[in-house]
């Protein structure tokens, strides 16, 4: 299933950005169900700490957001057009925070690449 290693890399990213996770904190234990196409949802829950969590089946969901079958690779390529796109039902002001953080959230390839391989490789290796 893609969804935990996808769920593993958006926490990734909340870990290092602060901003984010306290936007999120104020919405723990709410629910978001992203529908992408017709095939694919996850039932998300925000945690205490701001982080994500594979939600029990079943929970009633506080946001449902239908993304275009193109989401995952609109979130990795132009993630500020991935909620244009969508379809939302539910809570608008949890709507409207995952949006924000979607469209803010940057992944800081040197920094965990310099953990691996040290600055000076990691910086040469995004340069090519």
């Amino acid at each position: 299933m893609l969804a935990r290693p996808a769920l593993a890399l958006v926490n990734h990213l909340l870990t290092s950005e602060p901003w984010a996770r306290q936007r999120l904190v104020s919405f723990a234990g709410r629910t978001a169900r992203l529908q992408f196409g017709e095939d694919a949802a996850w039932l998300l829950r925000i945690s205490e700490n701001g982080l994500f969590e594979i939600a029990e089946p079943g929970t009633p969901a506080t946001v449902s957001i239908g993304l275009p079958d193109d989401a995952p690779a609109r979130a990795l390529i132009d993630s500020a057009s991935l909620f244009s796109s969508a379809t939302i039902s539910g809570s608008a002001d949890l709507a409207e925070t995952l949006g924000f953080v979607v469209r803010n959230l940057r992944w800081d390839a040197e920094h965990d690449l310099s953990r691996l391989f040290g600055d000076v490789l990691a910086r040469r290796g995004l340069q090519l």
